[in-house]
């Protein structure tokens, strides 16, 4: 697959290579009629993702491989005002989140959301350039579940859609 993403005097592209389905093992079989049918053990869980990011390209790009590859509902907001208002329309159940955004900080959109009581049991996820401890300690305190540090590799994206991602883990 092949993306070009263009923007005022710019543009970027990006090229993901996997691997043929034929390469990858089958997963066991199981007698047990308790199962769910085979056709739906391999689809992935449907998520509303809401992509935070004043970086207008970062964000398209991530909520591109999330719609594409992961199959998830994404909505993109460019600030923090709009991250709020598109928060409070889609619902999401998964907010990735930039820090330094203009005029309202990450950290004081996440500690709106996690205001709301809608958002009980909702992931907040901080993606950020900044990735020190000190950085990570002040996402804890605003109520961040994880803390990823750009830029975000498939393998992080996947874990984290899987579950599989201990708080505050860096992709780093």
């Amino acid at each position: 697959m092949t993306t070009c993403i263009e923007g005022p005097g710019e543009s970027s592209e990006f090229v993901l290579r996997q691997p043929a389905v034929a390469d990858i093992p089958a997963p066991p079989r199981s007698p047990s009629p308790s199962l769910a049918p085979e056709s739906d053990s391999f689809k992935p869980a449907y998520r509303r993702i809401l992509v935070v990011d004043d970086n207008i390209d970062a964000a398209r790009s991530l909520a591109k491989v999330l719609t594409l590859l992961h199959g998830q509902s994404v909505e993109v907001a460019l600030d923090g005002p709009s991250a709020l208002e598109k928060a409070e329309a889609f619902r999401p159940q998964i907010v990735l989140l930039d820090i330094g955004l203009p005029g309202m900080s990450g950290h004081e959109v996440a500690e709106q959301l996690r205001r709301r009581p809608w958002f009980a049991g909702c992931m907040l996820v901080a993606v950020t350039g900044w990735g020190r401890e000190k950085d990570r300690a002040t996402s804890r305190a605003a109520g961040f579940d994880h803390h990823l540090v750009k830029p975000l590799n498939q393998a992080t994206i996947q874990n984290l859609l899987d579950g599989n991602l201990p708080p505050d883990q860096s992709s780093a």
